[in-house]
């Protein structure tokens, strides 16, 4: 084992600890409240991570005849399309993200999200901690892996080979599964309420990497990423 894997393995160790009781507290959770009649899911550009995952629950969802809107978003700039790689990737699931177009979050997708669903733990501290949302609003779609988990975030593909976006959509589709399942059993909620959204006043108006460089642990310059 060479020191980058060593250092790579130490770093995660508490991720992989945790994972248990995390997961078990993520759908207790879940099992505490209604059936959301909307589902937000959010990634950092919203083109790779978020679009698969939203896609896929509703799909799942349809089959049951269990009625959630869902929608994703990200935290840079709308109207960019899914790389080929997240495209050819998201076609074994027989998902199509050739039309996909990315969305930025707002505050009106957010107040109207019954469920927030990230990708990675510095996105819910964001919608928590900057936008106002109760952390039990904001579900760690890696918490609910059924496999035990190197890191609770799942890795953004962009600009990796191929094999990258294999293995995040796999992630993705067990944790997805895994949500649809609980989703199913759940009694059927209200529709969603308007809520208070403690938006920044910095973001009014403002640029992509401008919300980038006020969302901690982001790299403005890093318009494409998922």
């Amino acid at each position: 084992m060479g020191p980058h894997v060593t250092l790579s393995w130490l770093r995660h160790l508490p991720d992989r600890l945790l994972h248990r009781t995390r997961r078990r507290a993520a759908i207790r959770n879940l099992q505490e409240g209604l059936r959301p009649s909307q589902i937000l899911f959010l990634c950092h550009g919203n083109i790779c991570r978020s679009p698969f995952a939203a896609e896929l629950l509703q799909r799942q969802l349809l089959r049951s005849r269990v009625e959630v809107q869902v929608r994703s978003a990200g935290f840079l700039a709308s109207g960019r399309a899914s790389p080929p790689e997240a495209q050819e990737a998201a076609s074994y699931w027989n998902i199509d993200l050739a039309s996909h177009r990315s969305r930025r979050i707002s505050p009106e997708l957010l107040r109207g999200a019954d469920l927030i669903v990230v990708m990675e733990p510095v996105q819910r501290w964001v919608v928590a901690a900057r936008f106002g949302r109760p952390m039990r609003d904001v579900l760690l779609l890696g918490d609910l892996d059924l496999r035990p988990a190197a890191s609770r975030a799942i890795p953004d593909p962009w600009g990796r080979a191929p094999a990258a976006y294999e293995g995040s959509y796999a992630r993705i589709a067990r944790c997805v599964a895994v949500l649809a399942a609980l989703l199913r059993r759940l009694p059927a909620g209200a529709a969603a309420t308007e809520r208070a959204i403690h938006w920044p006043s910095r973001t009014s108006g403002s640029s992509a990497s401008e919300i980038a460089s006020i969302t901690p642990g982001f790299q403005s310059a890093s318009l494409n990423s998922s």
